[in-house]
């Protein structure tokens, strides 16, 4: 059966027809005269290619199938239409997201089987991983690994997503894993309340997550990111440390894949330094200012890269750099991330030949 692509709206005038490719922001427009416009609205409703020579035959006899032929290999190849069949993801909530995929990668429903298949580890609920994990939910997730020991309160609520007045007082982890389950009854989700205090804290968590994404800020990112290393980099597990914000400055977090890419250790080397012969003061808890689209922008570029690294028909885009976003203007700004060539890091045992 053949139909036209969802992805395609068509607009018509006296003779002519406006293919809109809603997917990447383009157009053909090409003269159409009434037998193309009978076919096109029988490939609106989906067709089988010997029903629609019939109806096409007996309704313009003279009408040959080398022109029928011509017009259909025309809109093949510039995939306006599709051999369809019924997908399995039709009318799933991620329908759309199959959708989106289908004009980037070869097969996006195959894609999706791989992402639904996937364990992520989220460390942190708060005003990033709440989001994180809500928008990994709606794109397929169906296995999930929350830590957090705080429990929800009333100054969360501004700008943390999927709590609400009657969550105060309640775990978050709890929170989100009963509130994503309303969304997907059939999700697998392993939840931790402890504080993460050192990278032996993860020898806790019983199942190796296919990734890790840490959204840990106390005592401050520095130090999480380097537990982390310390710890998954040893097991081959992706992670995404760094991810945050001071005010109006976002910063995007730095994906590690395991002997591809530097790692948050190769990254922090300066820091490392400047810091050096100093420890973290665990019971202060610094706040920076924040809004809740501020954090929902910050989650929604995240969970992307997520899903970037689990599919392997994408690219991750936070490898080997870091990226810092004025959140008032748009504007970014790249460093990219090298390492002394003589020096070997003591925790991803790799020179800098990247």
């Amino acid at each position: 059966m053949y139909r036209i692509k969802k992805t395609v709206k068509l607009f018509q005038n006296k003779n002519k027809i406006k293919f809109i490719f809603m997917n990447i922001h383009q157009e053909i427009t090409i003269k159409c005269n009434e037998v193309c416009r009978f076919i096109l609205s029988l490939l609106a409703i989906g067709i089988v290619k010997s029903s629609l020579f019939h109806q096409v035959k007996k309704k313009y006899p003279k009408v040959s199938e080398q022109d029928i032929n011509s017009f259909l290999k025309f809109l093949i190849t510039n995939q306006i239409i599709e051999e369809f069949k019924e997908s399995k993801y039709e009318n799933s909530i991620v329908s759309r997201q199959v959708n989106f995929y289908s004009t980037i990668v070869p097969n996006s429903e195959s894609m999706q089987d791989e992402l639904s298949n996937k364990c992520v580890l989220i460390l942190g609920l708060g005003g990033v991983g709440s989001w994180i994990s809500y928008f990994l939910a709606q794109a397929g997730i169906s296995h999930f690994i929350f830590v957090d020991s705080d429990k929800v309160e009333n100054t969360n609520l501004g700008r943390q997503a999927l709590y609400f007045k009657d969550d105060i007082g309640k775990y978050k982890v709890d929170v989100i894993s009963n509130k994503l389950r309303k969304l997907n009854p059939n999700l697998i989700i392993e939840k931790h309340k402890f504080t993460v205090q050192s990278k032996e804290d993860f020898m806790k968590i019983k199942h190796i997550p296919d990734i890790v994404v840490n959204c840990l800020d106390e005592p401050n990112s520095y130090f999480t990111g380097t537990w982390v290393t310390n710890y998954y980099l040893g097991l081959d597990i992706p992670m995404i440390n760094g991810i945050g914000y001071r005010g109006r400055t976002i910063s995007l977090g730095l994906t590690t894949i395991p002997g591809k890419t530097i790692c948050w250790n190769c990254a922090n080397a300066s820091y490392k330094n400047a810091i050096k012969g100093y420890v973290p003061i665990l019971n202060h808890n610094p706040q920076a200012g924040v809004t809740s689209p501020l954090a929902n922008f910050i989650g929604s570029i995240h969970a992307q890269e997520v899903i970037n690294i689990l599919c392997k028909e994408l690219t991750p885009i936070l490898t080997n750099r870091i990226g810092v976003i004025d959140f008032l203007t748009l504007d970014i700004k790249w460093y990219k991330l090298t390492i002394n060539s003589t020096n070997c890091c003591p925790i991803c045992r790799r020179r800098n030949n990247i």
